[in-house]
């Protein structure tokens, strides 16, 4: 089966970004198609969803979910021995640059941006009450100058309300 086959199959609405098989299965990984244009915007992940599979003796075809694939596909050596979720975090600029592409601030992000400017995250409030402006506060200004910083870097709209409080915008989906 071809990588256009099983787009075919899936539809319009997805894209097909990993593929892995043996000579008997094929398990095909995929994103929604807002995902992959956003560059990753979160809103857009897909939820709850496996691979597409597709058993190359029976020929038998489906669309897995997640927890279908966990119980009885994931142990199996052809996914084992292909890397498939590498925890691999990108560096602070290149979130910056992604994060600039799509207008939007991943939750995983924020950790990445903690971690890489020594942020105590512990000290950090997030929160949103329509998911598109969020609050950051924190007792440390600093903190704050640095979140301003990335957010410029970013071209993200943002307000810096107190030394304490700033308030950016994602892009509306």
């Amino acid at each position: 089966m071809t990588k256009e086959e099983i787009q075919q199959h899936l539809g319009a609405d997805y894209v097909v970004n990993q593929i892995i098989e043996d000579e008997n299965e094929l398990f095909a990984f995929y994103v929604s198609k807002k995902f992959h244009d956003t560059n990753g915007n979160d809103n857009y992940a897909l939820i709850g969803v496996g691979p597409f599979y597709f058993n190359k003796k029976t020929n038998e075809k489906k669309l897995l979910g997640a927890f279908e694939f966990h119980e009885e596909y994931f142990d199996r050596k052809l996914i084992q021995d292909n890397i498939l979720f590498e925890d691999v975090k990108p560096d602070l600029n290149e979130v910056i640059e992604n994060i600039k592409q799509r207008k939007h601030i991943n939750d995983d992000e924020f950790e990445i941006i903690m971690t890489s400017l020594n942020i105590d995250m512990y000290s950090i409030t997030i929160s949103s009450d329509d998911f598109i402006h969020e609050t950051i506060e924190s007792p440390n200004s600093e903190d704050i100058e640095k979140f301003c910083l990335v957010f410029e870097k970013a071209q993200m709209k943002f307000k810096r309300e107190t030394a304490h409080k700033i308030i950016f915008k994602n892009e509306e989906i």
